[in-house]
């Protein structure tokens, strides 16, 4: 579901309680009949039958006039970092816009693989909403806030529409939709783990490798585009990218390798504890960090199943980021090959894999 259809408008907390009032006042001038009451019931019932059509009539102009883009800044973060939520608002039209409110969702993000389409309408407008002043011809407005980055994972916010008020903030109807936006929070790297002492490997701490050159010669599989420095090949040259960005820009080529590095992680539920879990990710984080800075291209796999080829370019770093943060304990699939690989586990996980199996063990 991508967006919300024109619905019919919700009344505001306000709105109730000017219902209440209103019951309560035609009541009491039908049972006294009081000239008065009755004048004072007109007064208050007719802004109630005016709002929800002038809501609606609000809400239509500002879906045709609005545009509404949303935006994560940065879109990928290590657990607990500053990020921010951008809504961006834009008066497309000739005409000032009408006023448009939003609610702050810090409560609606979802982790990546349950349930995240748009919900349904409330039955009421929702309470606490940020009002933007009507915008001016051709103007636009900005909302900023912070994105909630306490817990490691992929999260996803659904669609959610905004809402234009009618002139006595009696009723609402849905306005433009703000998109669905995307954040990525991943675990910090620890200092790259030893192999198990079981195993007879050696420590894999020690002084890192300098950064290499990936890509300058041209070698190795295209991997993508990076600004132009002095000292590449011109025949690298992306002419694309020039005619379209303005400036110049490379092919960036993965370095050729004749021998993969071949990590597993050992994501099987119930036989780890919660913080030792998380503890053998920030492990394996800074373990594939290290193979980045060396220039090795690693084929990273998990017990359920999931793989990932990541050569030694800043693109293969982040995809091996997005991997570590949406790993979550799922069922082993017991016809997953480990041969030929290093076993990333905990104290506990170890105790239950197959004699033989290379592994690093992280965690108490």
């Amino acid at each position: 579901m991508t967006g919300y259809r024109p619905s019919r408008p919700r009344p505001t907390a306000r709105g109730v309680g000017a219902l209440g009032v209103f019951l309560g006042l035609l009541v009491v001038a039908l049972s006294t009949g009081t000239a008065q009451l009755a004048a004072l019931t007109v007064a208050v019932g007719l802004p109630l039958a005016v709002a929800p059509f002038a809501a609606s009539l609000r809400a239509r102009r500002a879906r045709s006039a609005l545009a509404v883009s949303a935006s994560v800044s940065p879109a990928m973060s290590v657990v607990g970092g500053d990020v921010g939520l951008r809504i961006a608002v834009t008066n497309r039209s000739a005409r000032p816009a009408p006023a448009l409110s939003v609610g702050w969702p810090s409560r609606q993000w979802r982790r990546r693989g349950t349930e995240s389409s748009a919900p349904p309408l409330p039955r009421l407008v929702p309470s606490g909403l940020i009002s933007l002043a009507g915008l001016a011809p051709r103007h636009s407005a900005t909302f900023v806030g912070a994105v909630p980055s306490g817990r490691r994972g992929v999260f996803d916010l659904p669609p959610s529409p905004s809402w234009i008020l009618d002139p006595f903030g009696l009723f609402g109807a849905p306005g433009p939709v703000i998109p669905a936006v995307c954040a990525v929070f991943y675990p910090a790297a620890d200092g790259a783990p030893r192999r198990s002492a079981e195993t007879g490997g050696t420590p894999t701490d020690g002084p890192a490798a300098p950064l290499p050159e990936h890509g300058r010669d041209g070698a190795g599989e295209l991997v993508g585009i990076r600004p132009y420095v002095a000292g590449d090949r011109l025949s690298l040259l992306h002419w694309p990218a020039r005619a379209r960005y303005g400036a110049w820009f490379v092919r960036q080529f993965a370095p050729e390798v004749g021998q993969r590095t071949r990590l597993v992680l050992d994501d099987r539920a119930g036989v780890h504890r919660r913080a030792d879990f998380e503890t053998m990710l920030a492990g394996a984080h800074g373990l594939l960090e290290r193979c980045y800075e060396d220039g090795a291209t690693v084929e990273l796999s998990t017990m359920s199943g999931t793989s990932a080829t990541l050569a030694p370019v800043p693109l293969g770093l982040e995809e091996a980021r997005v991997l570590l943060a949406g790993v979550l304990p799922r069922r082993w699939r017991a016809d997953q090959d480990m041969g030929g690989g290093t076993v990333i586990t905990t104290a506990t996980g170890a105790r239950s894999l197959p004699d033989g199996v290379e592994r690093i063990v992280v965690g108490s």
